[in-house]
């Protein structure tokens, strides 16, 4: 409505919607919203007062449709110079409310400002290793080390090491790692070093050049650790010889403000929705990106209303459980919790962001899943899979967390092709303290998956452990490999001989994999207590020679990718891409213009809306796999290049017809509000009304039903800002600027 840079013609007021104002700053993909007008706020008061003063700012229209009255400068000069009294006090009255206004925000901010200070420096990092345990941080510290000029000329050095040696702790390549410490060494510990660490002693120098003589002959896993030591002696060094100036300086309040942040309530104008994801019981997930720093995430949007009606009175503490746990949890296999907020009728999640869906093309083809889609995994990916999945268990049980709920729905894969764990509906919490998963008595999970002391737990009424979740793990390992289930769709644990089914577990090649049918047998075994666990997991000669620090670390190279990459390219985006988006867009256009022709029967341009949005619905049978085929009319897979001709060739026809639909839309709605608008005289009688009485708002009685639905729908605890996601924001900045500069 408003473009930055443009000067103002008059005043304008919002009388009805909702506008967002949004600053455009260099190195950012899209505007920061820095705040909303709502109705009684009014647009131009700074030119209007000062004179041709461009806008600083861009003002979008947030609401579907807005009201603005708009005065412009010759209307209101016209009326002034009849009447210079009335002008004196307008412009009086408009001056004072500028300084109330600048009165408050200046009181607010003080206010925030001195709860902000006073929570941040309880909250403040107080040691080097609060500082190198944040990627943020130790930037920030990184960049003060080499600008400051009263600190030790040893402390760049010290943190360049620091820095290079937590490079190597997730280095994956062995031969890469030990190019890495051989030029640490030569760079840093060596006798003829050029950049020497005189903090370390002669002797532990000594020790290291020893030791490294044989460098080709240890282990990667030992390699990553061995300069552990000096790190040690390092961050002693940095912390006495340069932590108290970095605290002093002006680079620690950049600490100080990430720090700040976590404190920070998110709101729904940080984010900007670009597509919708998946709907569910209570909402839906959309994919977003952060407006300050082009961040993607995973937003999941639950309506408190379904909830309560279908809770009751504990829907809080249902909804609770899986929050507190998403914030307890961090792992790189996980899907993490950025920030939790809430609206009065809206809980949210903001989560990472897993762009390649979730392993259900690998999985058996099940009545609820589309047969279609299947890929058959290689037994490469089986293994890759069964590493990452069981890394990932063995951090959620040594966080005392039972998941029950272990199935290829809840793996989702993210955009270098790792496995990622999702949905924590069904998981219990046990004492973190004790690292050991609690025991429960509670029949729940999807039946296909359970173990048997879960899915029989009414008559053997004995409670179980973490059993069950490599029970589960041991089905989804088999049916990745097999593409069936070794029980069946439907197992009745009564006879394992009759209900097992034995499996192939052949390569490519035709060869049986070593170890995989035991691996299997273990972990499937009915009895709990014989059944293979977490250390029988890491032991077991199946994953023998297995990097777990690595697999931890999704450091891994993924065989998935190549395969997720292709099959994702030709399914989702020939079915349920942008281009059919949009033919799912204009059927809801088509929806409403049908229910506004039978209110305006006869009415042309509703008949010819109706006929394009037949049209437009067929346009996405254009893009279904059954039209690819050959000369011998068989059918094929298309290369990138078809699917993007005939994609842009269909999106282009969708996307006209839906335009054309919207605009047809657009004039029915406009014929049916003309009715309800205010009239000008109205609309003017409220503009100069709020000069006196602030804004034009909504009555005593509204305001207060409101006030009391916010409180009785307030869930206490909810909002969240994760530190880890705020660091990886500064880190994600930082490379941008760099990238730009």
């Amino acid at each position: 409505m408003i473009a930055a840079g443009k000067v103002t013609n008059g005043l304008l007021q919002v009388v009805r919607g909702s506008l967002r104002v949004e600053l455009e700053q260099a190195d950012r993909p899209e505007n920061l919203s820095v705040g909303q007008l709502q109705p009684g706020e009014m647009l131009g008061v700074r030119t209007q007062l000062l004179g041709a003063v461009p806008t600083v700012y861009t003002v979008v229209c947030e609401a579907e449709e807005a009201l603005l009255l708009h005065f412009t400068s010759e209307y209101l000069d016209f009326v002034f110079d009849s009447n210079p009294a009335l002008g004196a006090k307008f412009y009086c009255v408009l001056a004072m409310r500028q300084a109330a206004k600048l009165a408050r925000l200046c009181q607010k901010d003080a206010n925030q400002l001195e709860k902000v200070i006073s929570d941040t420096q309880a909250i403040a990092p107080k040691g080097i290793e609060e500082i190198t345990a944040s990627p943020a941080f130790f930037h920030i510290l990184q960049r003060f080390a080499y600008q400051a000029v009263d600190v030790a000329e040893q402390v760049p050095v010290a943190v360049d090491f620091m820095h290079d040696v937590f490079q190597l702790h997730g280095e994956a390549n062995a031969m890469m790692l030990r190019v890495m410490v051989d030029r640490l060494h030569a760079l840093h510990v060596a006798p003829d070093a050029d950049r020497p660490i005189e903090c370390l002693s002669a002797q532990l120098r000594s020790q290291l050049t020893e030791l490294l003589k044989g460098l080709h002959s240890i282990e990667a896993k030992e390699l990553r650790h061995i300069f552990d030591i000096p790190l040690a002696a390092c961050k002693k060094f940095v912390e006495d010889a340069a932590f108290k100036s970095f605290q002093q300086s002006q680079h620690y309040q950049y600490v100080l403000a990430l720090k700040s942040k976590e404190l920070t309530v998110p709101k729904i104008e940080y984010f900007k929705v670009l597509n919708l994801l998946g709907r569910g019981s209570f909402g839906e997930v959309v994919e977003v990106v952060k407006r300050d720093c082009g961040q993607m995430y995973a937003m999941k949007v639950q309506r408190k209303e379904l909830l309560q009606n279908m809770f009751g009175e504990v829907w809080e503490q249902i909804v609770m459980t899986e929050r507190t746990l998403l914030v307890n949890l961090r792992h790189p296999l996980l899907i993490n919790l950025a920030y939790a907020f809430q609206s009065i009728d809206h809980l949210v999640l903001v989560m990472d962001l897993c762009p390649l869906g979730d392993m259900t093309p690998f999985a058996a083809p099940l009545e609820s899943r589309n047969p279609s889609k299947t890929v058959r995994m290689s037994m490469e990916c089986v293994r890759f899979v069964a590493l990452e999945v069981a890394a990932c268990l063995l951090y959620v049980h040594s966080r005392a967390v039972l998941y029950r709920d272990l199935k290829p729905e809840n793996l989702l894969i993210d955009m270098y092709g790792h496995c990622r764990l999702v949905d924590f509906g069904a998981a219990k919490q046990g004492d973190p303290e004790s690292g050991v998963p609690p025991t429960s008595s509670e029949y729940t999970g999807t039946p296909v998956y359970m173990a048997p002391e879960v899915k029989l737990i009414d008559e053997l009424g004995k409670p179980y452990g973490a059993a069950v979740d490599w029970f589960s793990y041991g089905v989804i390992i088999y049916e990745f490999a097999e593409q069936a289930l070794p029980f069946g769709p439907n197992p009745q644990f009564m006879n394992c001989d009759d209900e097992f089914i034995p499996p192939k577990l052949r390569d490519e090649s035709g060869v049986e994999v070593p170890h995989l049918f035991d691996f299997l047998a273990s972990l499937l075994d009915w009895d709990p207590s014989s059944r293979l666990d977490g250390s029988g997991v890491v032991a077991h000669p199946y994953l023998k020679g297995a990097d777990w620090e690595i697999v931890g670390l999704a450091r891994l190279k993924s065989p998935l990718l190549p395969i997720v990459a292709y099959s994702r390219e030709f399914d989702e985006f020939s079915e349920t891409s942008l281009t059919a988006e949009l033919s799912m867009s204009a059927a809801k256009f088509a929806e409403k213009s049908m229910a506004s022709a039978v209110r305006a029967e006869g009415s042309s341009v509703h008949k010819e809306a109706m006929a394009k949005a037949v049209a437009i619905v067929n346009a996405e049978q254009h893009l279904r796999p059954g039209q690819f085929k050959n000369t011998q009319g068989r059918m094929v897979k298309p290369s990138k290049n078809t699917f993007m001709r005939m994609t842009e060739s269909v999106g282009k026809e969708a996307e006209a017809l839906a335009s054309e639909l919207a605009k047809a839309q657009q004039e029915t709605e406009k014929a049916e509000a003309a009715q309800k608008r205010p009239s000008f005289d109205e609309g003017a009688d409220a503009f100069l009304s709020s000069m006196s009485n602030g804004a034009v708002r909504a009555n005593t009685k509204e305001e207060d039903q409101l006030a009391e639905r916010e409180l009785e729908m307030y869930v206490e605890g909810w909002d969240y800002s994760s530190s880890h996601a705020l660091a990886r924001e500064y880190i994600m900045g930082a490379q941008n600027i760099v990238s730009s500069v």
